[in-house]
């Protein structure tokens, strides 16, 4: 569908269709900085989930990430490949799959801080501080009306 496509339907001057392309762009951005540091969108995300060290069931590690378990298996599968996760059947129950990050994935961390750490001023370039407090909490307002029940 172009442009003109979209006008006639009335959905590009939608808050939603805002939120989409600026969606969009961000995760392109963010895939651009991750990438300087050898990992992928998302990716980091696990990073933070595992931050602690500990092991998590492939389901909780699916749960905290908001995603499909069948999702975090197929991106697991590569991580693995990659060195950045570990992967055992739990030892008190043969099903269960625990994960943990890698000492190689937790040295990523400060990349990881510092990517986006450029990615927000990017973002929020030409915004004053007030205005960059302002967004943040409006953020956290829609991701709250947007979260799973």
């Amino acid at each position: 569908m172009n442009i003109a496509q979209r006008r006639s339907l009335g959905i590009t001057n939608t808050l939603s269709y805002q939120v989409a392309i600026v969606a969009r762009s961000h995760r392109k951005r963010a895939e651009d900085r991750l990438s300087e540091i050898g990992l992928h969108t998302g990716q980091e995300m696990t990073l933070l989930a595992l931050w602690d060290g500990k092991d998590v069931s492939q389901s909780e590690l699916a749960a905290r990430l908001c995603v499909q378990k069948a999702t975090v298996t197929v991106a697991l599968r590569s991580m693995e490949r990659e060195g950045l996760v570990s992967r055992e059947k739990d030892p008190d129950d043969q099903r269960v799959t625990r994960v943990r990050a890698t000492p190689k994935f937790l040295a990523l961390g400060e990349g990881v801080r510092n990517a986006w750490a450029r990615l927000d001023a990017e973002t929020t370039a030409g915004l004053s501080a007030e205005e960059r407090k302002l967004f943040g909490a409006l953020l956290e307002k829609v991701a709250t009306n947007l979260q799973e029940n």
